[in-house]
């Protein structure tokens, strides 16, 4: 007994196994992770080491030199360049596009700078490894404030509201951009200092002895340890301005405040400040955990922030900067509504030149294979984006032209005074092996796009094609 026959035999286990297909396939279309475009590995990071001291031509000869040569070693690199100016270098280090397992890949570049950095000139900062190229967020929030707000203030107010949205479900990773550095400056007179003797450097170093962040250690007493807390941590101005500094070649001291003015402020120039329709503002890049749907992601994450900006102080706004859920779900309707568009054509053609009965039967194998699709990519891992939905529409025609054969030489059959559960058993004999063939023919014309993933970027990104081509030929 062939397949055809068993289902016959057992049609009410075929029934079932239908509506399953369809219950569980349109729960995966609501609930597939959804993107634009399918994803691609950035294969880039970026080599960055600093020594204010040295040259343009210096920091090439020194550092980039023997960075480049220390990269140039590893096998998985495919181009390597730089940039040396004065006092720092930016060397782009480039993957080939047959690796996948990055992180390996970058750990052992953070290894082989580690290494090489005992070898730098003197006073040489990093090297630094940034391969954080590869992130996409989703949602980026701004903080913004009225006039009368300081930057630590902001700084306070969007790091409680970052702890916040770290709870949001599918939250992987969020930056602040538009943060500036606190510096507390010493303000004081050359010849001020030289009435008292002091020289400027022992002041700074006075002042960054007092300033204790050590252990106390701790006292075994019996049973118990007693913990002994260190003091001396300066924790405001007002603690700064009270430091008492020796005056050389006497048993003297002076406070710090009768010497140097002390100040709380920002590095100037400003670093990376950020601002939102002409404000000062803190930006909140939030990125999503792979596998999730950013449809369903972003109306959380802007749920929450809602929430949070009922509890923060008045004058302060969260505003949205980008909300690329908007602009995911709008291509993937768009295409959506392409492949409904295309079902209702095609079932309305088959109707009018072959009848109702025959057209909804026909019809009825189409939806039904194009949900079982929708199903294994859910558990396959395959997103809907533009790539795999455009493809559900390509093999659209091919669904419904095996459908038509079927049905044809079921009917033929039929005409010629064919038993119907005989007609449907032989024409399942005849043209099974047929049908796969051809089945399989097409999915072998779309598998170089499937190799060519491993190998390079463009195949990465049409791989989706060849495994919903699969996937829908072979479900049908």
């Amino acid at each position: 007994m062939n397949l055809t026959g068993f289902a016959l035999n057992s049609n009410r286990l075929v029934m079932l196994a239908a509506v399953v297909f369809m219950i569980v396939g349109a729960w995966a279309w609501t609930n597939s992770p959804s993107l634009e475009d399918p994803p691609i590995l950035v294969r880039n990071a970026l080599v960055v080491a600093a020594n204010p001291g040295l040259s343009a031509r210096e920091m090439e000869r020194l550092v980039t030199k023997k960075l480049e040569t220390e990269i140039n070693q590893m096998k998985e690199i495919d181009n390597v360049w730089s940039v040396s100016e004065t006092g720092f270098t930016i060397i782009h280090v480039e993957l080939q596009d047959r690796f996948f397992d990055l992180d390996i890949i970058w750990q052992d570049l953070r290894n082989k700078m580690l290494d090489v950095a005992p070898e730098l000139p003197e006073g040489t900062i990093g090297p630094f490894v940034n391969d954080d190229f590869g992130d996409v967020f989703q949602v980026v929030l701004a903080i913004t404030a009225s006039t009368g707000f300081t930057q630590a203030e902001m700084f306070r107010v969007a790091k409680d509201a970052r702890d916040i949205l770290y709870a949001v479900p599918g939250v992987s990773k969020i930056e602040m951009i538009g943060v500036q550095t606190e510096r507390v400056f010493l303000n004081f007179s050359n010849a001020r200092l030289a009435q008292f003797g002091i020289d400027p450097q022992v002041l700074a170093r006075e002042v960054a002895r007092q300033n204790v962040r050590l252990s106390g250690g701790k006292v075994r007493t019996g049973s118990r340890d007693v913990i002994i807390d260190a003091t001396g941590n300066l924790e405001d101005v007002s603690q700064i301005e009270q430091l008492l500094i020796r005056i050389p070649d006497t048993e003297t001291s002076i406070a710090l405040r009768d010497i140097a003015t002390v100040t709380r402020g920002y590095v100037d120039p400003p670093q990376q400040p950020a601002y939102f329709n002409g404000r000062p503002a803190i930006v909140l890049p939030i990125s999503m955990t792979p596998g999730e749907n950013v449809v369903a992601f972003g109306p959380r994450v802007l749920a929450k922030a809602d929430e949070i900006e009922q509890t923060l102080p008045i004058g302060f706004n969260i505003e949205v900067v980008n909300y690329s859920p908007a602009f995911v779900e709008s291509a993937v309707n768009a295409v959506a509504t392409n492949l409904y568009q295309t079902i209702a054509i095609v079932l309305a053609v088959i109707i009018v030149f072959m009848g109702l009965r025959m057209g909804l039967i026909i019809g009825l194998h189409v939806p039904l294979t194009m949900l079982f699709a929708v199903m294994m990519m859910f558990v396959l891992g395959i997103e809907l984006q533009r790539i795999s939905l455009a493809t559900l529409i390509i093999s659209l025609g091919m669904l419904v032209d095996n459908g038509i054969n079927v049905a044809e030489n079921i009917k033929r059959l039929i005409d010629e005074g064919v038993d119907r559960a005989e007609a449907a058993i032989q024409t399942g004999k005849q043209m099974a092996r047929p049908l796969l063939t051809v089945a399989l023919i097409i999915s072998a014309g779309f598998m170089p796009l499937l190799i060519a993933s491993s190998e390079n970027a463009t195949g990465e990104y049409t791989k989706s094609l060849s495994q919903v081509i699969l996937i829908t030929l072979l479900g049908s």
